[in-house]
């Protein structure tokens, strides 16, 4: 059995009931000796999934800072939902939900929690890693490297973390007969990472390959980026504001031209990093919604409308054009 339980004694009470796992942290105040022991005696997997109340407060706020991995990873359309929530009136969300908001002033994960999952993980709480991920503002699949690096911002080693990540996961899924570790008779997927993660957690997100089925698989085989996701994942951040982020989807080399007179607006990461760089500072309303769009090959065609460029609040109408290349978009052309 498996509880959502974020207070002290609600969680206190369901392990004492027979919970098996405690999902989500004790958020509420700072845990105490009865309750480790109660842990420790009853062998409850600890879930601790700090990262999707920021995930939520970031969004509701207006605040969301996407990681690059979010950018490569993410579904582009659910990143996108996130800026679309900035046109939900406050007076639409729930009670509670106005409440958690006002709790936590600005984005960002939990002390309480983060303190906690030190307390327990020092006990030797048995803790796997979780993200709650499909909750707003937190993408499945990259979500779970924030949760990592919120774990190590806790204070827990890059082995914990790696033991967390791996043999606890399949404990929680009952499967660590099988699973969650190399050796003789489990199971033989694994991924071969590029570095050691004891030297540095983050490795564990730097390879190239992995081992499924008894068949190698390359990474970039995983995951393939249509020229639309390219495009979608620029509009994401435009709208996010991320001038490195929106860079990393243009070649080095893009070239913007007049659809209409067919001249040369812009060329270079240089020239384009100053004009949209600017933009990005000094417009803080900014944003683009597409209200169609059109592939065609390698190319994609947008009919776009953006708000908060014009001081008089008027809108911007315009059709984009996208031309992709190796992962990269080389020429636009823009008809407004």
């Amino acid at each position: 059995m498996a509880v959502h339980a974020t207070e002290l004694e609600v969680a206190r009470l369901v392990v004492k009931e027979g919970a098996d796992i405690l999902v989500h942290s004790v958020f509420d105040k700072e845990v105490d000796a009865a309750f480790i022991k109660l842990l420790q005696d009853r062998k409850t997997i600890y879930i601790p999934t700090i990262a999707v109340r920021e995930g939520y407060a970031e969004t509701f706020s207006n605040k969301t800072e996407l990681t690059p991995l979010e950018y490569e990873w993410s579904d582009q359309e659910i990143l996108k939902s996130l800026f679309e929530m900035r046109k939900v009136p406050d007076s639409l969300l729930s009670a509670r939900f106005r409440q958690m908001l006002s709790d936590t002033s600005e984005p960002g994960p939990s002390p309480v929690a983060m303190k906690n999952l030190k307390i327990l993980a020092d006990a030797g709480v048995t803790i796997a890693t979780g993200t709650d991920a499909g909750n707003i503002g937190t993408p499945h699949g990259p979500a779970v490297a924030r949760e990592m690096e919120i774990m190590h911002d806790a204070g827990l080693s890059n082995w914990q973390l790696l033991t967390y990540s791996t043999l606890n996961g399949a404990k929680v899924m009952g499967m660590d007969k099988t699973l969650g570790i190399i050796e003789p008779g489990k199971s033989a997927d694994f991924v071969l990472l590029n570095a050691n993660p004891i030297d540095n957690y983050k490795n564990l997100f730097d390879w190239d390959t992995l081992i499924l089925k008894g068949q190698m698989v390359s990474r970039k085989n995983l995951i393939i980026q249509k020229p639309e996701d390219l495009v979608q994942q620029q509009v994401n951040a435009y709208n996010a504001r991320d001038i490195d982020a929106f860079m990393n989807c243009f070649s080095a080399d893009c070239k913007i031209y007049d659809f209409s007179t067919g001249e040369l607006l812009m060329e270079g990461e240089t020239a384009m990093r100053a004009r949209y760089g600017k933009m990005f500072k000094e417009l803080p309303t900014l944003h683009c919604t597409i209200e169609n769009r059109i592939t065609i090959g390698n190319r994609v065609i947008d009919r776009e409308i953006v708000t908060g460029i014009k001081p008089n609040g008027d809108l911007v109408h315009a059709v984009a054009i996208y031309e992709v290349h190796a992962g990269k978009i080389v020429k636009c052309w823009f008809l407004r």
